[in-house]
């Protein structure tokens, strides 16, 4: 079965093969007896030869396994031909020899500049097809040159002109003939062809017919400039098939009459030779008019096709995108907005548009976002970025964080384009993060049951004041006999006169006097000492004051009906800095004072030798 299905594929491509050769025959052949019968001026020569364009297009048009079989074809076809027009067979070899090497090295050079589909497209390669058709001509100009001389006498290198204008004009109009039909037809489609279109093109084409016919089938008048309108119609219209059957309709027209003794090229006093030669020269103008005119649409038409695809494939990335986009106005309104506003907002886009930006926006935002615009506007800075509160439709405040950027659009002044997004998840959360986060530093700072500061925090506190060198003392004070409290009462008890006497000594401190829980019963003062006993006067002050206080505990601490009243006292080590004296030799100082202080009585202050 797969035999059978090799061997009917290889049947179907060897036909096929066939058939385009004998369409390469009909079209060689027809080409060349119409080149001959209706463009041959006086000196024997076609005027325009179209016949190795054809086979050239081929080349560039067909898989390469087949060009082999249309060189032959062509070479026999061309050998034949030139028999029949009277050559001898050396003359009518070397001719068509000639001629496929010309359409090979036409092929070859083309083939280079991009694909034959796209060869047309780019006006780029318009230029570089225009030299290569005239370079493919020239090798084998100057072999025909050298045997028309040998032959006949003959100047070699008016023959190898004559070669190269004739055979360049056919190269240049019917090559892109061919490949701009060929594509055509592959992409025909039966149900697209629309009468009225079709009535059109052929119109078009029917006025280049007519005003070609018009200004070449009179001497009268030169008129040859209508030709140029006549031949923008089809170009702007149709594109490349359009340019490309204009011009081979005004070679074929304008040969015809110029040979006929026809046309503005019949008042010049000179040979017919060198009118043909004028008439060539036209004919290539009007092909470097047309196509790259109609490359230059087809440019035109396919970055316009990029870029309304593009713009469709942002505008839906656009309405899908989360975050806000949008466009200010050279007002501060509104000017675009994507879907994502209403859901951020829950306000619609189009009621939004031309609204001030500032309606959305506290108060105490405005005068920031509108220097903000003038510096963007003003060049100043190229983007700005900042996070804004919108309340919402629903009354709910959101944060919002906006990038701005400067940029203009429609023609309409300056703009600024831009992002914002809802953040108020976000930002929530990182509240919260900064408030445990403060919590946490706090309660690593603080004593949790008096809410005084705690051993931690007292010390960074002392070392830093010694290190800046300020005038201070350092008391260290404990409650006397506390172990009696939790032992007659319980723990709660003694946490009660632990909280009484931190709130005693911290309402007798002043300004930038310290008081710390630095454990148990301990406690640790940081005085200012900048007045000769200042600090001591403050010592004694606190230790007065706590003896004469009555510390009140609740039945529910006591275990008694009616609670009872405690005297508690407290003893103190007191010990001044000295310059360059450090923070645990200061406190090894007050803990020693303190030991003397408990140990000569209690409920007095000592200070450091």
């Amino acid at each position: 079965m797969q035999r059978f299905a090799g061997t009917s594929l290889r049947g179907r491509t060897m036909i096929a093969g066939l058939m385009r050769s004998l369409l390469l025959a009909l079209l060689w052949t027809s080409s060349a007896a119409l080149s001959v019968a209706f463009t041959r001026h006086g000196g024997g020569l076609a005027t325009v030869w179209f016949a190795n364009a054809i086979l050239t297009a081929f080349l560039l048009i067909e898989p390469r396994q087949r060009h082999s079989l249309y060189i032959l074809v062509t070479l026999l076809l061309s050998f034949l031909f030139n028999l029949w027009s009277g050559r001898t067979e050396a003359l009518a070899l070397a001719l068509s020899v000639a001629g496929v090497g010309e359409a090979l090295i036409a092929a070859a050079l083309m083939a280079r500049l991009s694909p034959a589909d796209r060869l047309f497209d780019d006006s780029a390669n318009l230029l570089r097809f225009a030299l290569s058709s005239v370079i493919a001509c020239v090798p084998p100009a100057i072999m025909m040159g050298l045997v028309m001389h040998g032959v006949s006498g003959a100047s070699w290198w008016q023959i190898a002109a004559g070669w190269i204008t004739t055979h360049g004009c056919g190269l240049l109009i019917m090559t892109p003939l061919l490949i701009v039909l060929h594509r055509a037809a592959r992409d025909f489609r039966p149900d697209r062809i629309r009468p009225a279109a079709l009535g059109r093109s052929i119109a078009m084409l029917g006025l280049v017919a007519g005003t070609t016919a018009l200004v070449f089938g009179q001497s009268t008048y030169v008129l040859s400039f209508l030709i140029v309108p006549a031949l923008l119609v089809p170009t702007f219209l149709l594109r490349a098939p359009g340019a490309a059957g204009s011009v081979a309709i005004i070679a074929i027209v304008a040969s015809w009459f110029t040979i006929e003794g026809s046309g503005p090229f019949a008042l010049m006093p000179v040979s017919a030779a060198e009118r043909v030669y004028v008439m060539q020269l036209f004919i290539a103008t009007m092909f470097l008019c047309a196509l790259p005119i109609a490359a230059l649409l087809d440019e035109r038409d396919e970055l316009a096709a990029r870029t309304a695809a593009h713009l469709a494939n942002m505008h839906g990335i656009a309405d899908r995108i989360g975050d806000v986009l949008f466009r200010i106005d050279d007002r501060n309104a509104w000017a675009y907005l994507n879907p994502a506003y209403q859901a951020v907002t829950g306000r619609s886009v189009a009621g939004a548009i031309g609204r001030p930006v500032l309606a959305d926006l506290p108060q105490r935002d405005h005068n920031r976002f509108n220097h903000a615009l003038a510096r963007l506007r003003a060049g100043r800075i190229p983007h700005y970025a900042f996070t804004s509160q919108i309340v919402d439709a629903l009354g709910v405040t959101r944060y919002i964080e906006f990038a701005l950027h400067a940029g203009t659009f429609g023609g309409q002044g300056e703009g600024i384009s831009g992002v914002f997004r809802d953040v108020t998840a976000r930002t929530l959360i990182d509240m919260q993060l900064r408030q445990k986060a403060v919590s946490a530093r706090r309660d690593a700072r603080t004593d949790p049951l008096t809410g005084l500061p705690n051993r931690r925090a007292f010390f960074e506190r002392l070392e830093t004041r010694m290190e800046a060198g300020h005038a201070l003392a350092l008391a260290l004070f404990d409650l006397d006999h506390f172990k009696r409290i939790n032992d007659a009462f319980g723990h709660p008890a003694g946490d009660a006169v632990l909280r009484h006497i931190a709130a005693a000594a911290s309402s007798l401190l002043k300004d930038g006097e310290m008081i710390a829980r630095i454990g148990g019963e301990e406690f640790a003062l940081l005085i200012e000492d900048r007045i000769a006993g200042a600090a001591v006067a403050t010592a004694e002050r606190l230790i007065a004051a706590i003896a004469s206080q009555k510390i009140a505990l609740s039945p529910e601490l006591t275990g008694s009906p009616e609670g009872i009243g405690l005297h508690m006292t407290i003893s103190m080590g007191l010990a001044r800095s000295k310059p360059g004296q450090a923070a645990d030799d200061l406190l090894a100082e007050a803990d020693r004072a303190l030991y003397l202080a408990k140990n000569s009585g209690r409920n007095q202050l000592k200070l450091a030798a």
